[in-house]
């Protein structure tokens, strides 16, 4: 019998203890991870003509989480996209969007198993947009437009851990993007001349994010 409660009791203590250590599972040295973050928004877009199109627009971002003494983390992200169309006339336009981006923040706990954080992001965001079209002399003409925008985006989010490895979450934020020159490269042929342009897109975000911590 003696045997029987001692087994029991040993049962309940590792059940019950990565429920224990959850909470308080990144509050002593650093701790490293990777992770993901996935939104499905709707943008502003200028078509030609100066026509505003709100379109959906989807994407993920790569997360390497960096927990410091459960106060503070540090989380390099990566984001990038791609999108290329063909025409009848054979007439390609390809546009890719990297974005490179750093998030500080600070963590506060949210209960046993559960924390929050807030603080914010940003970085470079890095414009490419392609036409590839048949030249009536021969051959083809290229033209690259490059544009670097930069984006800043306070942030609050909260996060569920399921074990000290696992985290489920989701963040809001208030996202501004300023808009950089467009430098246009034409080739074959003389560059054109590059405006100056300037621009402000203000809007919120709401992500879902995935972690899981190594150690």
């Amino acid at each position: 019998m003696r045997t029987t409660i001692y087994a029991a009791t040993a049962a309940i203590f590792l059940l019950s203890a990565p429920a224990q250590a959850q909470g308080t599972n990144h509050d002593e040295g650093t701790h490293f991870g990777l992770g993901a973050a996935f939104n499905l928004a709707t943008i502003l877009v200028l078509a030609p003509g100066g026509a505003a199109v709100v379109a959906p627009f989807s994407s993920a971002s790569i997360l390497i989480p960096i927990d410091i003494l459960g106060v503070v983390r540090i989380e390099p992200e990566l984001n990038f996209g791609h999108t290329e169309n063909t025409n009848d006339q054979d007439e390609t336009d390809s546009a890719s969007v990297i974005r490179p981006g750093l998030g500080v923040f600070f963590m506060f706990p949210l209960g046993d198993n559960a924390g929050g954080y807030v603080g914010a992001r940003g970085g470079p965001v890095v414009n490419l947009i392609t036409n590839e079209q048949a030249d009536p002399l021969g051959g083809t003409i290229n033209t690259t437009d490059t544009r670097i925008d930069g984006f800043l985006a306070p942030a609050f989010g909260g996060e569920y851990y399921f074990s000290k490895h696992f985290s489920l979450g989701a963040e809001i934020q208030v996202a501004f993007t300023f808009i950089g020159d467009v430098e246009r490269d034409v080739d074959p042929g003389p560059d054109p001349a590059n405006p100056d342009e300037s621009g402000l897109i203000v809007g919120t975000n709401a992500l879902l994010t995935a972690r899981i911590f190594f150690f």
